[in-house]
């Protein structure tokens, strides 16, 4: 008995957390479950107990579903342009775990972190490394991407040391190893001006970060607005640039050298 009573906790805390920030949500939810539990058991010739209860009181709604992280536009603009050159393989620096789920299902990917992803799906490969210190030869990867990452580094948020020169040291890396004629491509956030928002990341003015990778030549950009949505650069400038997610192609003109 103990047990099902933890059990339920448990699971009706855990499907029902936001109902914490919407308490009028989680009582109507909570009470219209209720009846629906009640006349469910009426109509229905299964066994219901309420041992197996796990009631999720605040996924109701009648409006329409939306595509609304700043992630998931972020990293399909960029998984397009992957499959359109279609690598035989690519290196992933540190992005996220749904990103590379989508890589593999076309390319095989190597994804290095300070804390490798731990995964048995095929087509990923984990590595443990620091973006500050890739262990790749000069020159040597056709296909990169980090998105979302070096704006952090150098800021201790995710145990890395600190470091003020982290995102510079961490470009200087990507683009040491992109071999010639190679695709980088970078996500951070952007905004009307560069600052670090300590310890959580830095913000760039567009001019500012593509200096960064100016051995490299710019050959696409994209801005992820939030609440989801696209802007082109021209449009990013006109609208006194709010916060966005900037996601940025490169490709590399020659070879590395110190």
């Amino acid at each position: 008995m103990l047990d099902n009573i933890i059990r339920f906790a448990a699971e009706t805390f855990w499907v029902n957390w936001t109902g914490i920030i919407r308490p009028w949500r989680l009582v109507k939810g909570t009470v219209i479950t209720a009846v629906h539990y009640s006349h469910y058991k009426k109509m229905s010739k299964e066994v219901v107990s309420i041992y197996d209860l796990t009631p999720c009181c605040v996924d109701r709604t009648t409006i329409s579903s939306r595509i609304n992280d700043m992630y998931t536009y972020q990293d399909t603009w960029v998984a397009r342009r992957i499959m359109e050159r279609k690598p035989a393989v690519h290196l992933d620096v540190a992005s996220s775990a749904p990103f590379l789920v989508m890589l593999s299902l076309f390319t095989e990917v190597m994804t290095v972190d300070i804390r490798p992803i731990q995964t048995n799906l095929p087509g990923i490969i984990p590595l443990q490394g620091d973006v500050t210190d890739l262990d790749f030869e000069d020159n040597s990867i056709s296909s990169i991407s980090s998105l979302s990452v070096i704006e952090h580094v150098g800021l201790g948020r995710y145990g890395d040391r600190l470091d003020p020169e982290g995102t510079i040291k961490a470009a200087g890396e990507l683009q040491r190893v992109l071999a010639p004629g190679g695709d980088l491509y970078v996500a951070v956030p952007t905004g009307s001006v560069s600052k670090v928002s300590f310890n959580a990341h830095r913000i760039f003015r567009p001019e500012d970060f593509i200096e960064l990778f100016s051995p490299c030549r710019l050959v696409g950009e994209i801005y992820v607005l939030q609440g989801g949505g696209y802007m082109e650069r021209n449009a990013y400038d006109s609208a006194s640039r709010p916060y966005a997610y900037g996601c940025y192609h490169f490709t590399k003109t020659g070879s590395y050298s110190d």
